[in-house]
């Protein structure tokens, strides 16, 4: 990874809201090749029985982030991503998953608000914890948040969109 600077950065445009609007969650041990190119997954195959399993949640409840972290004395650097989504409601099925997802490490392709995707914790998968909460007043969250926090040596990824349309999906069935 280069250490200069090799081009500018222009203005963007004002088009870009935040947010998360889903996720596809990986198992990290299901992956069989991920290919990246100039910091984009240009290619990501599962091995052949695998699945990426959508995660929905309501707008504007959940975040992913990336950080910049390394020490000047040691001349390190590295990336911790953290996220935190919120599911509300709590049923038979939200239990299930949330148990398998706080037993494995996994990495999440996130869409976001501007519909382009993006890949954290993709060195090694990340650890969910999930805190469950009813909630105290009639207008509280009554669910549970998953939260994730990962050290790796590279930052965030861009998704290419074809690569989603390649990917097995399974979502929520009733």
């Amino acid at each position: 990874m280069p250490c200069k600077l090799t081009n500018g950065i222009r203005l963007k445009d004002c088009d870009t809201p935040g947010g998360v609007s889903e996720s596809y969650f990986i198992n990290i041990e299901d992956v069989d090749t991920l290919t990246v190119t100039d910091f984009q997954v240009s290619a990501l195959t599962l091995k052949s029985t695998a699945t990426a399993y959508k995660i929905a949640f309501e707008p504007q409840t959940s975040n992913f982030a990336s950080n910049a972290v390394g020490s000047v004395e040691n001349s390190s650097a590295a990336f911790e991503q953290t996220c935190e989504i919120k599911i509300n409601k709590i049923d038979n099925n939200v239990l299930e998953q949330v148990d398998a997802l706080t037993k494995g490490r996994h990495m999440v392709i996130v869409k976001k608000a501007d519909n382009t995707y993006e890949l954290y914790f993709h060195e090694g998968g990340a650890k969910f914890v999930a805190n469950y909460t009813t909630g105290t007043a009639l207008e509280d969250a009554s669910g549970v948040t998953l939260t994730a926090t990962h050290r790796q040596p590279s930052n965030m990824l861009i998704v290419s969109s074809t690569v989603i349309t390649t990917l097995t999906i399974a979502e929520e069935t009733p």
